[in-house]
This record gives C-alpha cells, sequence and structure tokens, in this order.
C-alpha cells in the first residue's frame, strides 16, 4: 500500500503524560517508553484521530514552519519508530 493511502493511529495500548511541550508514552505491554519533543508531541496528539503522512506533513509545515521535503522525510522516519515499537497502528 502506498504511504500517502495509509493511516495511522495511536495503539491503545500506550498511555501518555504530557508535560509542557514535551510527551512521555509507555506501552503498557511491553514497557518501552519514548520521550518526544515538542514536534513529535504535536504529531502524537494529531494521532489520536488518525492521520495519515500527507496530512500529518501538511499541517506540521503550517505550524513549524518546516520545508516539506524535509518534514516528510522525517515524519516518515519518526512513524516508522513508532511502528517498529508498537506504539502506532495502522488502519
Amino acid at each position: 500500500m502506498k504511504d500517502s493511502l495509509v493511516v495511522y493511529k495511536r495503539a491503545s495500548e500506550v498511555v501518555a503524560a504530557t508535560m509542557g511541550e514535551t510527551s512521555l508514552l509507555l506501552h503498557v505491554n511491553d514497557w518501552v517508553y519514548l520521550e518526544l519533543n515538542e514536534s513529535g508531541s504535536r504529531i502524537w496528539a494529531l494521532l489520536e484521530e488518525g492521520y495519515g503522512l500527507p496530512q500529518l506533513v501538511s499541517t506540521l509545515v503550517e505550524e513549524f514552519a518546516v520545508a516539506p521535503e524535509d518534514c516528510a522525510e522525517e515524519t516518515a522516519e519518526f512513524l516508522a519508530i513508532l511502528e517498529s515499537k508498537k506504539f502506532v497502528v495502522r488502519l
């Protein structure tokens, strides 16, 4: 399936706490945690409803004034990390 058609959503086994501009995520089955910076926290917030890469990039480019190409590459890498650690699922 093409990446532009994939929608990601938070895994139900993950709990999160936000502190200022950072977030801490804990996968309760694996006891793996991640600390997210401001942009990672924003992506995590958007994934509550389910978002695809194009929608994430569009939102982040607008909010963080970053180049679309750089944003797409870094966001795809971040989603791959979240997926490999079972923090997100594909819908």
